[in-house]
């Protein structure tokens, strides 16, 4: 297990955009991150390469960026700490994180311009070996799941076209909608279960569902 040490908090500002402010501190927090998710001490060069790239990267987004720092501060350093105590929980934590990191800079191929940025720096390291093939199910399922609820949705939009020319030209919108819902509804059930998945929890705005590997997802009606 990667052992994790607090960095000594230093407030020297490194950049400012107007009210945004990034500091020594958040580069240095930035670089506890991806030395867990390494797995590995970074060299002196790579502290500064990486210190290099995340002031660059936050000019693109000063706002966002505080909120991720701020975010890493409370939320996500703290958590690795914690989870230490199980060393599956270390792991569990480690794994997810670098999925979600691989999946943000897969969405933004603009972060990842630099041979030094954040994921390049890691990847020459061991991060979690398992986290690439699980994220690459875990996208191919999500978009076989969105593929299955559209066409189910043009199936039932169909019959329910023919069903109201036939029989219901004077049906209230009230009792048309909660059908289009009702329907809508049974198109996601249909989806999530066909393929072998379980319905865990449903409420009207939402579906809880753990699909045939055991993997729990939610979908928004």
């Amino acid at each position: 297990m990667y052992p994790f040490v607090v960095e000594s908090r230093d407030s020297n500002i490194l950049y400012q955009s107007g009210q945004y402010q990034f500091t020594e501190q958040n580069a240095n927090e930035l670089i506890q991150l991806g030395e867990f998710l390494a797995g590995s001490r970074f060299s002196s060069a790579e502290k500064k390469a990486l210190q290099t790239w995340s002031i660059k990267d936050f000019k693109l987004a000063p706002k966002a960026g505080v909120e991720f720092y701020k975010r890493l501060s409370r939320v996500i350093l703290p958590k690795i700490k914690t989870s230490r105590k199980s060393s599956q929980a270390y792991k569990d934590y480690r794994v997810s994180l670098y999925l979600d990191f691989i999946k943000l800079f897969k969405d933004h191929p603009e972060y990842n311009k630099s041979p030094d940025s954040f994921l390049a720096i890691i990847n020459r390291y061991q991060p979690p070996k398992k986290a690439a093939n699980l994220l690459r199910q875990r996208l191919a399922k999500e978009s076989i799941l969105r593929q299955q609820i559209e066409n189910n949705l043009i199936l039932q939009q169909m019959q329910m076209n023919q069903m109201m020319f036939n029989s219901a030209v004077r049906q209230h919108r009230q009792s048309t909608d909660m059908m289009l819902k009702s329907i809508r509804d049974q198109s996601i059930r249909n989806s999530i279960t066909l393929p072998g998945g379980t319905i865990l929890h449903e409420t009207d705005s939402t579906i809880v569902a753990e699909d045939y590997q055991g993997e729990k997802f939610q979908i928004n009606k």
